[in-house]
């Protein structure tokens, strides 16, 4: 019997100070606790799929736990459209109208944030999720779009931009249907 445990205790002894294997990581699969947040909350609102589109379109997308700080009142002026993957939609080049975007109640600990959108025509309000590092940042949110009092679809807005010296720069957004 003596026997049997020496040979279970060298087993124990070895396979405690073997050498450890390779670790694989998961780069889908985030550790850190703020990353797996962030992750679960951006594909709450556009499935991974979608969001390859989008990249795929040339929507700059800003990745990242550490959003700059956006709060603040802006005047989006010269908005244009750049791309469409609509027949019928507005051409490229198309300009359209100025929009107040009012960014409040920041908190990077949940990656969330108010974005109120003003033009002559409408006011929005939106809750949306906040990614980003650096002077970085992209908003995220979904929303029902209307096209007439019977027709509607899911859609995602998204807005990604730079912060610089209190102004937003490089400031694109766009809408897609999910």
């Amino acid at each position: 019997m003596e026997k049997i445990s020496y040979f279970f205790l060298a087993v124990s002894i070895l396979l405690l100070t073997a050498c450890p294997g390779e670790v694989i990581i998961n780069p889908d699969d985030p550790k850190d606790p703020k990353e797996a947040l962030l992750k679960q909350k951006v594909e709450a609102v556009v499935s991974p799929d979608l969001m390859k589109a989008i990249k795929g379109m040339g929507m700059p997308i800003h990745d990242g736990t550490n959003p700059p700080n956006i709060e603040g009142k802006y005047l989006a002026d010269d908005q244009t459209m750049k791309k469409s993957n609509f027949e019928d939609d507005d051409p490229p080049g198309t300009k359209y109208e100025e929009e107040v975007l009012t960014i409040s109640g920041q908190n990077n600990d949940n990656f969330t944030v108010t974005l109120k959108s003003e033009t002559n025509t409408y006011t929005q309000t939106f809750s949306m999720v906040i990614s980003g590092s650096g002077d970085k940042f992209t908003l995220y949110t979904s929303s029902k779009i209307f096209f007439d009092e019977d027709a509607s679809v899911n859609g995602v807005i998204l807005y990604s931009g730079t912060i610089k010296d209190g102004e937003l720069h490089d400031l694109h957004n766009c809408l897609f249907i999910s």
